[in-house]
């Protein structure tokens, strides 16, 4: 059934994007087959009403599709890209590939798949560019190394060697029990793994700085912070994968689009379905 709702979504969605005179769909042959799966057969009645059930995502989805072939046009290297996930996953082992494109209905759907998802990557790094400014005041993000301890006698002790030079990350992660993996991070308004201390420090500390530490209120960790850089424009490519990656920029960057191609949406019951899962798309 999970297949054929995808089906019945896809066809409809392009009808009801492509408008029509009434405020209403009307049937009149609900009951008429429209096309058969297996020894399931889909009338019209069914067809509207998986649709009824999943209009806004439905609609919305197949917008954005329509809005990344406009401003992200599928290009050689996402192609590229994708023949190169299909062939890993072909060797990652035998029916991992039929797995998905049983779950998609065939291959040529799978891959169409993979392709949107590459466009939607772009689609949101493009935004995220035109944005930059902007984003990097909202966001404040910052470019650190942070090391978290349940013993501030561990803590104390890394802190002082890492400052004078005789131990090294590795050797910190090596010796003194921390969570931290040790690598250098973009942090955002969004980071919680983290606590709120570390990460207010790794924002208003400086690269010359070196190694800080800071406690936790509560006083049960023992935060050493290392800004790698300051200057978000050092950083600038990485930033704006991650950002891209931020699920509230996405939903912001999907409202622009909508609102810059004038979505319209003509079925009433669909225009009501997005007023209330999707209000941000609508001018």
């Amino acid at each position: 059934m999970k297949k054929i709702t995808k089906l019945v979504a896809s066809l409809l969605s392009l009808t009801l994007l492509a408008g029509c005179s009434d405020a209403h769909v009307k049937l009149n042959d609900a009951n008429t087959g429209v096309f058969k799966v297996g020894n399931k057969t889909v009338t019209k009645g069914e067809m509207f009403r998986i649709l009824n059930a999943n209009s806004a995502y439905v609609v919305t989805n197949d917008a954005i599709s329509k809005i990344c072939d406009i401003e992200v046009p599928v290009t050689d290297e996402m192609q590229a890209n994708v023949d190169e996930m299909i062939e890993s996953i072909k060797s990652s082992g035998e029916g991992i590939l039929d797995y998905y494109t049983q779950a998609y209905g065939s291959l040529e759907q799978y891959t169409k798949q993979l392709l949107r998802n590459q466009q939607l990557t772009a689609l949101y790094e493009k935004y995220v560019t035109e944005n930059i400014e902007r984003l990097i005041s909202e966001q404040s993000p910052a470019y650190a190394t942070i090391l978290t301890f349940t013993s501030e006698e561990d803590a104390n002790a890394a802190l002082s060697g890492l400052n004078d030079g005789s131990l090294t990350v590795q050797d910190v992660l090596q010796q003194y029990a921390t969570s931290s993996s040790g690598q250098p991070e973009i942090l955002t308004l969004n980071t919680t793994t983290y606590p709120a201390e570390a990460l207010t420090l790794a924002r208003s500390n400086k690269k010359d700085d070196g190694w800080a530490k800071v406690n936790t209120a509560a006083g049960d960790q023992f935060c050493l912070v290392r800004v790698e850089e300051d200057d978000p424009n050092t950083y600038k490519d990485a930033l704006i994968t991650n950002l891209a990656r931020n699920q509230s920029i996405q939903s912001e960057a999907s409202a622009s689009y909508m609102k810059k191609h004038n979505f319209k949406v003509y079925d009433k019951d669909v225009l009501d379905a997005i007023k209330e899962s999707y209000p941000e798309y609508l001018n």
